[in-house]
């Protein structure tokens, strides 16, 4: 599959706003989506951004765990990640959020 198409694959699955591109794929309970066995905005940083840089994490700045706007992704260490999650009150990586309804 060529990159184009892997890209029009995967934006067919995205909503944008002016703000961030809510992703309508498959969310985990966890509340982030995946595409291909890989988390959507991990795959959003690849195709639009580049590789991941060794040993970091892919931070949503908008605190939007569906988002895949690359403007609204990071890459981090996980130390950061971690304190930017616990300064923004998030719970526990571990916890379960309930799935989102798909309205369309």
């Amino acid at each position: 599959m060529t990159i184009q198409s892997l890209t029009e694959r995967f934006l067919s699955r995205v909503e944008k706003t002016a703000d961030c591109w809510t992703w309508f794929g498959f969310v985990q309970l966890n509340g982030y989506g995946q595409y291909r066995r890989k988390p959507a905005h991990v795959v959003a940083y690849e195709l639009f951004v580049g590789e991941v840089p060794e040993k970091h994490q892919i931070d949503h700045t908008c605190n939007n765990r569906e988002c895949v706007n690359p403007e609204h992704l990071e890459a981090v260490t996980p130390g950061e990640n971690q304190r930017r999650a616990y300064l923004r009150g998030q719970p526990f990586r571990g916890a379960v959020i309930m799935q989102r309804e798909k309205t369309h």
